[in-house]
């Protein structure tokens, strides 16, 4: 996106991503009998800004991860956030851009048309070899309630494990609040101000949950 013919091509959905974000993640592992705990949380920040090809955003992740125990480890993280426009679809398609997975895809979402909404999410299903990875993201232009502690009590979060690959249709959110606005296509969606992120990890030797949360730094 860093050619301005391209950056002008881009669904105003797909550029209201850039920014500075700050992040929250929290790792919630499945024990014995049912029960659940956090095995880590993640403090840092995330830089969506253009790709030197295409219509992408480079996702570029820097923070500090805490163990259940107490160790702190220096964490990076990066991927390819891709905006895939055809004369009947648009899509966000996710890509892994660092260590033995970079170029390979994570998940693809269709999106829809905009219209009145206060949030958009959706999910994929990635899976890595026996693992299966249910991916759940969800957009919204104001900072909702999501906390840790509202998704902690259940790991499986009221996400699904569907067979196969194919990715779910985003779902609609109406407008909630007073603040309803009419617009005419998505060219004058405002700026997400949040990003959660809700991953189920499910495997033979894998069974935990990961919830992240980015907030809008605005500068």
């Amino acid at each position: 996106m860093s050619d301005r013919n391209e950056e002008s091509m881009a669904p105003a959905w797909f550029a209201a991503l850039q920014g500075r974000w700050c992040l929250r993640r929290c790792v919630i592992a499945r024990a014995a009998a049912q029960t659940s705990h956090v095995e880590a949380r993640l403090t840092g920040e995330v830089r969506l800004v253009p790709a030197e090809r295409g219509i992408a955003l480079q996702y570029e992740e820097t923070g500090v991860l805490r163990l259940r125990h107490g160790a702190a480890l220096q964490s990076k993280r990066r991927y390819l956030y891709r905006c895939e426009v055809s004369e009947t679809q648009q899509q966000l398609a996710i890509d892994f851009a660092d260590g033995p997975s970079a170029g390979l895809p994570f998940v693809q979402l269709p999106w829809p048309a905009l219209r009145e909404r206060d949030a958009a999410e959706g999910e994929d299903l990635h899976l890595c070899g026996a693992d299966r990875y249910q991916v759940r993201y969800r957009f919204e232009t104001s900072r909702g309630a999501t906390a840790f502690s509202d998704t902690a009590v259940d790991v499986n979060d009221g996400m699904h494990s569907r067979p196969g690959t194919e990715a779910i249709a985003w779902r609609l959110i109406k407008q909630r609040g007073d603040e309803t606005e009419s617009r005419e296509g998505d060219s004058a969606l405002p700026r997400w101000q949040r990003i959660v992120q809700r991953t189920r990890v499910r495997g033979p030797k894998k069974d935990y949950a990961i919830v992240s949360i980015l907030d809008r730094i605005e500068v």
